[in-house]
């Protein structure tokens, strides 16, 4: 799971796009496939997340989209070193 700089936790599990939008007191919004959902407990929903990521780590590797992770890094310089 990836924490993005407005507080949205976005995963990628089994070909499924997550993402919570934590709100307050523990609550969060919940988007399945950009779907909205509903809202929920936002500890328990993440532990269940992340549980599915540790079952199937290798599906969510297939899924991610770099526009939607990174889009937050377009207008901003920042160097990567590759040499590590």
């Amino acid at each position: 799971m990836i924490r993005l700089l407005d507080g949205t936790y976005v995963a990628f599990v089994n070909g499924r796009c997550f993402r919570l939008h934590y709100l307050n007191q523990n609550r969060c919004q919940i988007y399945i496939n950009n779907q909205y959902k509903g809202i929920g407990p936002f500890d328990y929903i993440k532990e269940q997340i992340t549980m599915l990521e540790r079952f199937h780590p290798f599906t969510r590797l297939e899924y991610m989209e770099d526009t939607l992770i990174f889009q937050e890094l377009k207008n901003q310089s920042i160097r990567f070193d590759m040499k590590v």
